[in-house]
């Protein structure tokens, strides 16, 4: 029998917890707390799949705080990371993506569009079977949304959100083939017009320092985008 992934939702809103768990029974095992420390706790105990953050809590420290502590604190954000909003500030979106966020979520939730991005997002989560891909320097699997960069003969994983791993993915796979942000915003990010274009720099900026010198292969070519070409 398949493991219900483990959901945590971070608002100070009760009201927005009951919301929350009705939408998603059979999907997940779905934890909630009101306190940004409680929260933390329970992230360190391990087991979090999915993490829920509201961007304005009104406690001690925001939704931005909250992750910039947790990633100081954790090994590892949760695979899934949700940014709970009312802000239509193009800002708030570009700076948690920079701080690992994989989708925004705006308020107020509409029940069944937020089961179907966590549903569609869970599949990236959920795969059995180990499907890996080399290319280069780089050794992904895609069913656990994992990756090794090999360097100095030496291999080690690095953490990447699950839109980095799919954007590296994206390019890799067609070495030297130029891919337009508009191509990238569709293929990774599916059709929303609400992603800017400003999004995919901002995730290839991250792969590049994620990456270290293997991150050199990713190059921006002026007017077209983003490609990846060996070394």
């Amino acid at each position: 029998m398949k493991t219900l992934p483990s959901l945590l939702l971070l608002d100070d809103d009760i009201e927005i917890h009951h919301i929350v768990e009705k939408a998603v029974p059979s999907l997940v095992h779905f934890h909630a707390e009101l306190l940004p420390q409680n929260a933390m706790t329970r992230l360190q105990e391990g087991g979090i799949d999915v993490l829920i953050v509201d961007l304005n809590l009104s406690a001690d420290e925001n939704g931005y705080q909250f992750l910039e502590r947790a990633k100081r604190i954790l090994p590892a954000l949760p695979p899934l990371v949700l940014i709970l909003t009312a802000s239509e500030n193009e800002a708030d979106e570009v700076k948690a993506y920079a701080l690992g966020a994989t989708a925004f979520v705006q308020k107020p939730i509409r029940p069944q569009a937020f089961r179907a991005l966590l549903e569609k997002h869970l599949k990236l989560v959920l795969g059995e079977e180990s499907e890996i891909v080399e290319v280069g320097p780089f050794r992904l699997d895609k069913s656990r949304l994992k990756i090794w960069v090999k360097q100095n003969n030496e291999s080690h994983e690095v953490i990447l959100t699950i839109k980095e791993f799919q954007l590296l993915l994206k390019l890799i796979q067609r070495p030297d083939q130029v891919f337009s942000r508009e191509q990238l915003l569709e293929d990774v990010w599916g059709h929303d017009g609400d992603i800017q274009s400003r999004t995919v720099d901002t995730h290839v900026s991250s792969l590049r320092k994620k990456l270290g010198p293997s991150g050199e292969g990713l190059h921006s070519v002026r007017g077209a985008g983003y490609k990846w070409s060996p070394f």
